[in-house]
């Protein structure tokens, strides 16, 4: 059995939403992309995978909010926003809305930026509505896994989801 169908027979959706959720709640080196991969792979519909990866996105980046929230103020946070999270934490600084959009959209770690939005006291709501640009990432970013399975190996993706 492939990897990919073991993982969607053994962790289906909840396993594509919690390969969301820790990346985008935590600051972790690793792309959260490969599940959605692994599981549209493995036989889920496309729409299905995006569905549960916006899902542990949104809700990562919602518990990463409240970490910065939390902890925003402590020693340590303060520490890792002025050394290797500094970045993000002064674009939702100086650029608010503009930076979670970014954030939301490109490869920057969305953690930090939900992190800072927590920290500096961003509207979690605002940032939860912006946050919906996750859906037009995630689908692209998948997109772009299968046509490039597609047209590297001749993977025939659909004809995974048949079987």
């Amino acid at each position: 059995m492939s990897l990919s169908r073991y993982f969607v027979l053994h962790y289906g959706g909840p396993g594509v939403a919690l390969g969301f959720l820790l990346p985008d709640m935590i600051p972790i080196p690793f792309t959260q992309d490969v599940f959605t991969g692994l599981a549209v792979i493995g036989g889920m519909s496309f729409v299905e995978a995006l569905v549960w990866a916006t899902a542990g996105s949104l809700a990562g980046g919602s518990l990463g909010f409240w970490i910065g929230r939390r902890l925003g103020q402590t020693d340590r946070f303060q520490q890792f926003v002025h050394g290797s999270g500094a970045q993000a934490y002064q674009m939702v600084k100086t650029h608010g809305s503009w930076a979670v959009a970014i954030g939301a959209v490109t490869p920057i770690p969305y953690s930090v930026i939900c992190w800072s939005c927590g920290a500096l006291d961003y509207p979690y709501r605002k940032l939860l509505l912006i946050s919906v640009l996750r859906v037009p990432r995630i689908a692209f970013y998948l997109w772009l896994i299968i046509a490039g399975l597609s047209w590297v190996i001749g993977l025939d993706v659909e004809s995974l989801q048949a079987e």
